[in-house]
């Protein structure tokens, strides 16, 4: 029973991959599982994505696997032999779209548990191959009670350790290995009980590409066993027909000569019979007239008869080519039912079919997702690992069909790219810990919250203000394009705003992300967009757009201190799509920066608090009125004021040129602002109305008597 399926650099994913079939810690449908005492197992996996997104590869990369551990000891020999041709047409296709990835070696491992009898074993085997040979090659097994691996074998460029091999195998396998062989392979060949184990394992997994007409040919030349003289096997192909197509009663079968006397294969002709809709007699019609989804699965029977008899895994490619989905859904449900499945066979399958995705048939570990970023790196990840753009986890009880086809699911988040932070400061100041070297600079828009300066300058950055457009508070191009240079490592956006509550729009948004995607080219390195968003749930009556759909290199940070109303509560994310560049570096660079900066790990109890209210958020119906009563008397009354559309900030110019005088005065009022020259935004000054409305509304005649003092 396979477990978990991990490879790397292989045709369009360069990164790992994992296809993890063990069972997410998740309610619904518990019934589909595999309990095998060591853990519990899914018995489907559907893997869905556009075409060109890298879903075959996943079933093209454990093809390859299993065709290598086939067929591998007859590799290797002299340069001129047939051995080496053989080796040249299985060499690995690794990613060929950077510099690095093209000369590194491909790696494929698999985790499986041995059900075939009581004592459970789990084996956990893998090898890494590159144009010369093998590189790498390890077997490990575990007893079902053991905690740990035990070492088999292991082999590289410079160790062979084949400690859990018996010692009367050894000598030959060592005169016999050669570097294009697996020890799999080879000990297989030599009878060895162990290493034949591992080679049979993979030799009973099946494999059907529906997407390849020739293939489907091909398949259709196969019967079932037994087919053509056990009526019992017949009456089991009619049965299984009948999920689909019940008008088929039986079969004919009837033994033709071969056209050609010397060859030894038997030909025979199949008609299918079929109930008249006028009487109790039958027709009979060759199967060729049939439909091609009846042709099809005709032709998918043998092999599942196969895989169901095995308890071992189905591979398929494209299912539902040239099949209704109510076929596939049919086919499916033979994996969920127990009794229709009592070896516990699993099915693997790629498809466009989107019927599928439905509340009613699959857990949201058993729906998988690959798509390829703009960089042609394919990527896959579950629908239990997907999160949303708030960070939160797709819930069971959605419309997964109507998400995934409006795009909802498109993100690239998965658990590694999510890090958890003691806040958004120290996210940050993580960031700026990972990209930044002395000289670098970082670009925000001002007016912007003032502790963003020592976050970079105490890491020898220098931070580049680019000065919105005060009358609508929003990013100006010519201002913004000017404050870019060769040094900029990332542009720090914070929407809503802290200090003035604006939120930016989409055309703004579009207008920013434009402007980068240029530089970026200009420079030759990526210039990353972080977007500080503590304040996305705090906006009234406006969208705030998603960075990252206008932007590949955008890194998200956030803080649910503002949204939960827990101020001081240190707890918050940094959170990136797998599209970002450098991806893997940068989630290095920050996991170090963590524990160098001191921060370790966010404060474990917060994070156990946030599972119970990942989802909630404060009533900002109360903010709102509270906006609403301060800026309209503020703008009655005389005061310049920009309307707020987020936050819980009010941003109003000063009464006087110095800023920081103006609110001394406002103390003597008993107003307590904050000065806009701390903002970079001289001139203005924040006002916070994280107050209740009565407060605000006793406010009023406070914000009168200091206007009518300047008026004097």
């Amino acid at each position: 029973m396979l477990t978990k399926f991990i490879f790397h650099n292989f045709k369009s994913f360069r990164d790992d991959t994992t296809l993890n079939l063990s069972a997410a810690k998740i309610t619904e449908y518990a019934d589909h599982l595999f309990d095998t005492g060591i853990e519990k197992v899914v018995p489907v996996i559907a893997i869905y994505g556009a075409n060109a997104s890298g879903k075959s590869n996943v079933y093209q990369a454990f093809e390859y696997m299993s065709q290598y551990v086939a067929n591998s000891f007859k590799f290797g020999g002299d340069e001129d032999s047939n051995q080496k041709s053989d080796f040249e047409y299985m060499k690995p296709t690794p990613f060929l779209f950077d510099s690095k990835s093209k000369d590194q070696e491909s790696s494929f491992e698999v985790y499986f548990i041995d059900t075939s009898s009581d004592s459970m074993k789990s084996y956990q085997y893998g090898f890494a191959v590159n144009s010369q040979g093998v590189t790498r090659e390890w077997l490990n097994r575990k007893a079902k009670t053991a905690r740990a691996y035990k070492r088999i074998f292991y082999r590289d460029s410079e160790t062979l350790d084949l400690v859990g091999i018996p010692a009367k195998y050894r000598e030959n396998i060592e005169i016999s290995l050669e570097r294009e062989v697996l020890i799999s392979s080879l000990g297989a060949k030599l009878k060895i009980p162990k290493l034949k184990f591992i080679r049979d394992w993979f030799l009973q997994n099946e494999f059907a590409d529906f997407g390849d007409p020739v293939e489907s040919f091909y398949m259709s030349r196969f019967l079932p066993t037994g087919f053509v003289d056990n009526q019992e096997v017949q009456d089991n192909v009619v049965k299984f027909f009948s999920a689909f197509d019940d008008s088929i009663k039986g079969f004919r079968v009837e033994k033709v000569s071969s056209p050609d006397s010397e060859r030894k294969e038997e030909h025979y002709t199949i008609d299918a019979i079929h109930s008249m809709i006028d009487s109790d007699e039958t027709a009979s019609i060759p199967l060729r007239y049939e439909s091609d989804g009846t042709l099809k699965m005709f032709a998918l029977y043998p092999i599942l008869q196969m895989v169901l008899e095995r308890g071992s895994v189905l591979f398929v490619d494209e299912l539902n080519a040239r099949l209704h989905p109510l076929l596939v859904r049919n086919f499916i449900y033979i994996f969920l039912n127990p009794n229709a499945n009592p070896h516990r066979a699993q099915l693997v399958f790629t498809t466009h079919d989107t019927w599928q995705l439905s509340t009613d048939i699959l857990r949201r570990d058993e729906i998988y997702f690959a798509q390829k970023d703009k960089q042609g790196i394919s990527h896959l990840y579950s629908l239990d690992d997907c999160v949303d753009e708030d960070g939160v986890k797709i819930r069971k009880d959605e419309n997964f069909e109507k998400n995934y086809l409006n795009g909802k699911y498109d993100c690239h988040y998965t658990e590694q790219g999510i890090i958890m932070t003691s806040g958004a400061a120290a996210a940050i100041v993580v960031i700026a810990n990972s990209l930044l070297d002395n000289g670098d600079e970082v670009v925000t828009f001002a007016p912007y919250f003032w502790e963003y300066k020592s976050y970079v300058e105490t890491l020898y950055g220098k931070l580049v203000p680019a000065l919105c457009n005060m009358e609508t508070l929003q990013p100006d191009p010519e201002t913004f394009e000017a404050a870019l240079s060769p040094k900029t490592r990332f542009v720090l956006i914070n929407t809503p705003n802290n200090p003035t509550g604006a939120v930016y729009t989409e055309e703004s948004i579009r207008m920013v992300t434009d402007i980068l995607k240029k530089k970026q080219e200009e420079y030759g390195h990526p210039i990353y967009l972080v977007s500080d968003e503590p304040y996305r749930k705090l906006a009234y009556d406006i969208e705030v757009p998603y960075l990252t759909h206008y932007y590949e290199n955008t890194i998200v940070v956030y803080s649910y201190s503002k949204a939960l109303s827990i101020p001081g509560e240190r707890i918050g994310y940094i959170a990136m799509e797998s599209c970002v560049q450098d991806y893997e570096d940068l989630i290095a660079g920050m996991t170090a920066s963590m524990r160098y900066l001191g921060y370790v790990n966010a404060p474990s109890l917060q994070q156990k608090m946030l599972l119970k209210c990942v989802d909630a958020s404060v009533d900002i119906s109360i903010y709102q009125e509270t906006r609403d009563i301060l800026y309209h008397a503020l703008t009655e009354i005389g005061y310049t004021c920009i309307h707020p559309d987020g936050a819980f900030y009010l941003f109003v110019k000063a009464l006087e040129e110095d800023d920081t005088k103006f609110c001394e005065r406002a103390k003597e009022e008993k107003i307590l602002m904050a000065p806009g020259t701390a903002f970079y935004g001289p001139g203005w000054v924040r006002v916070s109305y994280c107050v209740p409305a009565d407060v605000a509304k006793r406010s009023v005649p406070a914000f009168k008597k200091l206007y009518d003092k300047y008026q004097k």
